[in-house]
């Protein structure tokens, strides 16, 4: 069961057109409503055009480098929202050079991210397979990352970095490791928070080390059992996040544990985390919703009988429920649970894909 609170993005304007004025302009954010939404780019122009709609999400209207010349402007379509215009002296690269690509956060970033969770992998026994199976059924692009002879997937959404895909490690494959994902978890020195894991009582699986000019992160797990990464980016370029709800991007996190207070004190204690909400499930406990810097971005619970151990879990943002179930079972995998509606008025499904790893989606549209 999850219970993630809806984020809404920001607000738009009822003042009509919004117009950029002067050749090469600055970063230009123009609030427009309706009919309105003609937005006119001044002659000259060079960059990017996006839309931050009214719904929830976000939409890519234009990814290619725009150019207006000889007076000619450039009209975006009838569509209420947000418009972002971008010139081309301030956009950043959206496919950054091979040994980079990997993780989508500079070590600027991940400074400021202290305790948040910043990237996804999923380790799997047939990676093609897998590639093709989410690509269906989240709608992700797939950019090939391989480098130093080992093989790594980039999945995207609109164009951007989001989670990676890899074969299970042979070392790992020899210990039982089954498919799964497995979440990053941003800190400012990681062999330090390595040495401050063991002492809170979680386990170093894989010591500190280095991708050159990528990440450098280690392999953990907390006393419960529950694994996941501890890293910090070492890139020096990033294009923007993109917004909450966006879909392909992560909208919830979960925690099945042994038993969920102890393994909030655990992650308070390491990160910093704070608890949100609590809600009462009534036989099967209490949600702990928690947050990691402001507003709640995931929950835990006591995990149920049926469960035999402590995980992670993460939720992907699709446009609909319905319609990605159908996607589901038509790329092979298993429905475990759902659809139902959860707090938020949102729409989750709990899944299995081909190869046995657990994920589930999430939307605002059944």
């Amino acid at each position: 069961m999850m219970f993630p609170t809806p984020v809404t993005p920001g607000p738009t304007s009822s003042a009509g057109v919004g117009r950029l004025a002067r050749p090469n302009p600055g970063v230009q954010r123009i609030h427009a409503t309706g009919a309105d939404a003609d937005q006119d780019l001044a002659p000259g122009c060079l960059g990017a055009l996006h839309l931050y709609p009214s719904e929830r999400g976000a939409v890519l209207l234009q990814q290619e480098r725009l150019h207006c010349c000889h007076g000619e402007s450039l009209h975006a379509p009838h569509r209420a929202g947000v418009y972002i215009f971008t010139p081309l002296s301030d956009l950043r690269p959206r496919v950054r050079p091979k040994d980079e690509r990997r993780y989508p956060y500079t070590s600027t970033e991940c400074a400021t991210m202290q305790g948040q969770f910043f990237w996804y992998d999923i380790m799997t026994t047939d990676t093609k397979a897998a590639a093709k199976f989410y690509a269906s059924v989240v709608g992700w692009g797939i950019q090939n990352a391989d480098t130093g002879g080992k093989e790594y997937t980039i999945f995207t959404a609109n164009g951007q970095g989001v989670a990676g895909l890899m074969p299970i490690p042979e070392e790992a494959a020899n210990q039982g490791v089954r498919p799964a994902w497995m979440g990053y978890i941003a800190v400012d020195d990681v062999d330090a928070a390595a040495a401050k894991l063991k002492r809170e009582g979680g386990t170093l699986h894989r010591p500190p080390e280095t991708v050159p000019g990528v990440i450098r992160f280690a392999v953990v797990s907390d006393p419960q059992g529950a694994g996941f990464l501890i890293a910090r980016g070492l890139s020096h370029d990033v294009p923007p996040s993109l917004p909450p709800g966006t879909a392909g991007t992560i909208g919830w996190r979960e925690l099945f544990a042994t038993e969920w207070k102890a393994a909030f004190a655990f992650y308070q204690t390491m990160f910093g985390w704070t608890k949100a909400d609590a809600l009462d499930m009534g036989e099967m406990g209490t949600y702990q919703l928690f947050a990691t810097g402001g507003e709640p971005v995931g929950g835990m619970m006591t995990r149920p009988a049926a469960i035999p151990r402590p995980f992670w879990g993460y939720y992907f943002n699709v446009p609909a429920i319905d319609a990605a179930v159908g996607r589901v079972k038509a790329a092979g995998g298993t429905i475990n649970m759902g659809p139902h509606e959860v707090p938020g008025s949102l729409w989750i499904v709990q899944c299995t894909d081909p190869q046995g790893a657990y994920f589930a989606l999430v939307s605002a549209k059944r």
